[in-house]
């Protein structure tokens, strides 16, 4: 990661007397609706697409998925290459689809992505906010970070939820009753 992104994601303390302590913020917040296409057990993994001119531009294989894309990105600043992760899933009550545990997303590629969109069509993840002192695990885990004085928030079905892919700690949360449900994770440039 580079020195540039490390500034923008931490506060480090002015004293020069002692050690800086590292502080992170993870935050989260709500945009606008978003659809998505018919079930269809589709997964995709952080496959590359573009945005020209505020639309997206997508592979034929994707094709049905450029409505929920431009929904998503509508009133970002979002520009050039992005990647997209797609996954929809037959979840029994009480399962979790995706990653368990509190995480962040950023460590799978390089700081090039700056900005974190989510939605699905059904509640499964849950969000942290407010400050913390970093303490994670390979690959973003963040088990080891105190969240007990963040707020919690429940992602609500959807809805475009937008974030940073290095900060925002976030957690997959089982789901409540037997039922399909349908993830999108957009890393985009701002």
């Amino acid at each position: 990661m580079s020195w540039s992104i490390q500034k923008s994601m931490w506060n480090y303390g002015p004293s020069k007397s002692r050690p800086a302590v590292r502080v992170g913020h993870s935050s989260i917040r709500q945009a606008g609706p978003v659809t998505f296409p018919p079930f269809s057990a589709t997964r995709v993994y952080m496959e590359q697409f573009y945005i020209v001119n505020g639309r997206v531009m997508v592979d034929s294989h994707l094709f049905d998925w450029r409505a929920t894309l431009n929904m998503m990105l509508a009133g970002t600043n979002a520009k050039g290459p992005g990647y997209i992760m797609i996954d929809q899933a037959e979840l029994k009550a009480g399962e979790i689809h995706r990653r368990a545990g509190r995480h962040i997303d950023g460590a799978w590629n390089s700081a090039s992505t700056q900005m974190m969109l989510l939605a699905s069509d059904v509640v499964g993840c849950a969000a942290y906010v407010g400050d913390y002192t970093p303490n994670f695990g390979a690959d973003g885990d963040a088990a080891q970070v105190d969240v007990s004085k963040m707020e919690r928030v429940v992602l609500q079905p959807n809805t475009t939820y937008i974030a940073s892919p290095f900060t925002t700690i976030h957690e997959s949360i089982p789901v409540e009753q037997d039922c399909r449900r349908t993830l999108v994770r957009i890393h985009a440039h701002i």
